[in-house]
């Protein structure tokens, strides 16, 4: 297939592709360079590629750039270390919405910005702990939920420390509520012991 470049379209050229793939089944196409008689040979359409650092990419192609935008018809990479990313991708970046799981099983589904957890999202561990709530450069950022089996916590974080006001509820029927800083309680608040029918309130 030809192709007449639109304005601010990029592509990458099969002579290019070639220094960092290792195989791949996308088909090729001809693209014209925007104002220009030049013509590029490149990738484009669906199928599956193998890059030469083992990360193997199955989706969209648009000439030559890795772009799949559609959240209902997601792209897959798979990483060397077992970690795999189903989900949107833009102009080479994981962006957009998907889901990572992780090599020892836990699993993140959430917004992504430049392959980082950025926005809302979820968290869950191979060993039960389960965290809803807002992310930024992948760290907890704003305000969160966890589960823990045991304990269920509502908090604020920032940079991936809780930090700020916070709830704790615990199964035995304790409560904490008030200010935490560094993930330790420091500030106001109140603790109710309920198995000692203990309360206390202050700093």
């Amino acid at each position: 297939q030809n192709f007449k470049l639109k304005p601010k379209e990029k592509f990458v050229s099969s002579q290019l592709l070639t220094n960092i793939i290792k195989s791949s089944t996308i088909p090729k196409a001809v693209v014209e360079e925007i104002n220009s008689e030049l013509w590029y040979e490149t990738l484009n359409g669906q199928g599956k590629i193998i890059f030469k650092n083992d990360v193997t990419y199955e989706g969209f192609l648009k000439y030559g750039i890795l772009n799949n935008e559609d959240p209902d018809n997601p792209c897959t990479i798979s990483f060397p270390d077992g970690t795999t990313y189903i989900g949107t991708i833009i102009n080479n970046e994981i962006t957009g919405q998907g889901t990572y799981t992780f090599e020892d099983g836990s699993i993140y589904k959430g917004e992504v910005l430049n392959g980082l957890r950025e926005g809302r999202g979820s968290y869950k561990t191979t060993d039960g702990i389960y965290y809803e709530g807002e992310w930024k450069k992948g760290l907890k950022h704003g305000k969160g939920k966890i589960n823990q089996g045991n304990m269920e916590l509502e908090g604020e974080w920032i940079n991936g420390v809780l930090n700020g006001k916070c709830r704790i509820k615990w199964k035995s029927g304790n409560i904490f509520d008030g200010q935490l800083l560094n993930n330790s309680m420091d500030g106001n608040g109140y603790m109710i012991w309920y198995n000692k029918n203990e309360k206390y309130t202050g700093m």
